[in-house]
């Protein structure tokens, strides 16, 4: 039986890269063909993107490979108000994380790696969708506080990579550099995946025995009022990643499931 599903998972997986190389190219050049408007191409293209994760989940789910316990997630589309973006924070423990978050959010930006605005599939859709690559921290600072105070919603994980089971939760400070830059409103997500996979350090065809069960919880909205100053500091960046961890570690030890 886990033959059958480790063959199951190996399939998922090239369906996703499959319906990839589709965005890549065919619906994107047609989105670019029809789309003059830069800001029109940008949300026509995120839209497609979340479309085709949602598809993506709802796949899996029928082949008994996940299961999906979501609770909050209408409001991953809101902004505080009109004129300022939310930055979306998220713990991070397996590859679908973000794919999770896009599938529900069909209009937001998020950081990627540096090397996709290099790679011969993803380039033409990371670069099209608006995505901000990761290239200097500066430059990061900049694109991030941009994109929140044009209106638009940003993904970041704080922890800056996949955080195996039982390690300590440490947050860089970057995306509290950010939220006092962009003096934004925080939104906590909370995810857990039992039992776990598709973790760091583990293979793709580590699966369980059973259906994996992703849990996604929406918190309250967090200012970030309480630490900021005329200008922003490291002792105010420090105290803010202090607190985001303390949260963090608070709302994930009282849930029902814990990572």
């Amino acid at each position: 039986m886990k033959n059958v599903r480790r063959l199951l998972t190996g399939i998922s997986f090239l369906v996703f890269g499959a319906g990839s190389l589709n965005l890549a190219f065919t619906v994107l050049p047609l989105i670019l063909l029809f789309s003059t408007d830069k800001e029109v191409r940008r949300k026509r293209i995120q839209n497609t993107i979340s479309w085709h994760f949602r598809l993506f989940l709802k796949w899996m789910q029928a082949l008994k490979l996940m299961r999906m316990d979501v609770s909050g997630v209408e409001q991953l589309c809101k902004n505080h108000h009109q004129r300022q973006g939310v930055l979306v924070i998220a713990n991070h423990l397996t590859l679908i994380d973000v794919v999770v978050l896009m599938a529900y959010m069909p209009d937001v930006d998020c950081v990627v790696k540096a090397g996709l605005y290099r790679n011969f599939f993803l380039k033409k859709i990371v670069r099209a969708a608006g995505y901000i690559p990761n290239v200097n921290p500066q430059k990061l600072l900049s694109d991030c506080t941009r994109t929140l105070n044009e209106g638009r919603n940003l993904i970041i994980f704080p922890e800056g990579t996949r955080r195996r089971p039982g390690e300590p939760l440490r947050f860089q400070r970057g995306v509290s550099h950010i939220a006092l830059q962009a003096g934004c409103y925080l939104r906590p997500v909370y995810l857990n995946c039992e039992p776990a996979t598709l973790g760091k350090h583990q293979h793709w065809y580590d699966i369980p025995d059973k259906a994996f069960v992703f849990s996604l919880r929406v918190g309250e909205l967090i200012s970030v009022a309480p630490w900021q100053d005329e200008k922003t500091s490291g002792i105010q960046t420090r105290l803010l990643t202090r607190h985001l961890e303390q949260h963090y570690r608070k709302e994930l030890s009282e849930r029902p499931w814990k990572n």
